[in-house]
């Protein structure tokens, strides 16, 4: 082979490599071109984004009754009113033994304990109606469905419609 043919098949090697470097030092160069004006045009943008998810709501927002309530509405739920706090007849604390829970069935066993805390406040304060508060299902709940908690002490307000559950502390 001739020299000529010999040096044609190094240069599309060469220029393979030579291609990404040109190419970056041709965007530096159109970066540093730039006028001070336009490199200082997303700093504006990104100063007048909204707020990302999960940020604090707006005053806007607030005065219109917020993201999630309209969100709600839209799909058709109802709007939650708070009922009037009831005179509380009665306060007492008991302490629920829950070794009965740990018979059932393990995938059973974190339902099972809130029902049975349940019964038990039934039985014991006499009425039927008992609310649970979402602290005390989260303690029943934390370890997961399977690793129920030995016992428990729980608070319980008694008022004229129904009997209320908290942890006591």
């Amino acid at each position: 082979m001739s020299e000529t043919a010999q040096s044609q098949k190094a240069k599309p090697a060469e220029s393979k490599q030579a291609k990404p470097a040109q190419a970056k030092q041709a965007k530096t160069a159109a970066q540093d071109k730039k006028p001070a004006a336009a490199k200082a045009a997303p700093e504006k943008a990104a100063a007048s984004e909204k707020p990302k998810a999960g940020a604090a709501e707006t005053e806007e927002q607030k005065a219109s009754g917020g993201f999630r309530q309209k969100v709600e509405k839209a799909m058709g739920r109802k709007e939650e009113t708070k009922e009037p706090q009831l005179p509380v007849l009665e306060t007492r604390v008991y302490t629920i033994p829950l070794r009965e829970v740990k018979n059932t069935s393990r995938l059973r066993r974190a339902k099972r304990a809130v029902s049975y805390v349940q019964e038990f406040i039934k039985k014991h304060m006499k009425t039927e109606d008992v609310k649970m508060s979402a602290e005390l299902n989260e303690i029943l709940w934390a370890r997961g469905i399977r690793y129920v908690p030995s016992n428990i002490k729980v608070q319980a307000l008694k008022t004229e419609k129904y009997v209320t559950l908290k942890p006591s502390e």
